[in-house]
């Protein structure tokens, strides 16, 4: 039986990825030679698999021995703020992404990433600054859209332009999804930013279908709650944080 090469297995790993799959992702990766195996960017891969399975620790072994090998690629400080910034480690995810910006100065997803720690922290103020950089390098970003919606109302917006950010997501949402109508982040982002407007038959809907194509999303169980929450089913909204909490302890 002929032993697929190495670009074949990276393919086949970043299809597997991009289908919410990340064990078999990463099984793919690991049947990469270990010859072949020590690129850095591979390396990257396996982290952000792991990232994927809510394995955070190990995934920032990896992303520390990818920085090892190349210290001078933006993207794996931002990988490793978004490990960190799951694990609840806001400041140390800040400096990471601080790092990937003297890297790159457009490097739209360190902003997003520094925004979201930013915002954890309550800085409002710094983190509406970073999430509005981020989208003026990624205006398609539904998720910095929603989280820059949700810090404008923190800050005491109005709230028409909060709900100005979340219908914007939607949009940006529908567009993805006319394009793929299986893209499980979309469609959970769309929810999301409905629940954030009240709409909350809509938003569980929408979560629903992309949890239909995402099941280990931890992030759509918990939105499914608040959901669930405004419609004043409390049964089903505690079942759906338990979910969450079960695929990732540290939601």
């Amino acid at each position: 039986m002929e032993v697929p090469n190495t670009k074949t297995l990276i393919q086949e790993s970043d299809q597997l990825f991009a289908d919410k799959k990340f064990t078999e992702s990463l099984a793919c990766l690991n049947k990469i030679p270990e010859n072949e195996s020590q690129n850095p960017e591979i390396i990257e891969k396996k982290g952000n698999a792991l990232t994927g399975l809510y394995q955070y620790i190990d995934a920032i072994k990896h992303y520390d021995q990818a920085i090892h090998l190349n210290p001078n690629r933006p993207a794996v400080y931002c990988r490793k703020a978004l490990a960190l910034r799951k694990m609840h480690k806001y400041q140390e995810a800040v400096g990471y992404c601080d790092f990937a910006v003297s890297l790159d100065s457009e490097c739209a997803m360190a902003y997003k990433e520094k925004g979201l720690a930013l915002r954890r922290q309550y800085k409002y103020q710094e983190s509406l600054t970073q999430l509005t950089k981020a989208l003026e390098l990624k205006p398609d970003d539904a998720q910095a859209i929603i989280s820059r919606g949700v810090t404008l109302r923190s800050l005491s917006y109005s709230e028409e332009e909060v709900t100005d950010q979340f219908k914007e997501a939607i949009a940006k949402c529908e567009i993805q999804i006319l394009i793929n109508p299986f893209d499980a982040d979309a469609l959970i982002y769309k929810g999301v930013a409905q629940v954030e407007m009240g709409l909350y038959s809509g938003g569980l809907n929408d979560l629903e279908r992309g949890l239909s194509f995402y099941p280990t999303s931890a992030y759509g169980y918990n939105n499914k709650g608040r959901a669930f929450e405004g419609l004043k089913n409390y049964l089903r909204e505690l079942e759906c944080y338990k979910r969450a909490f079960e695929l990732d302890p540290y939601f």
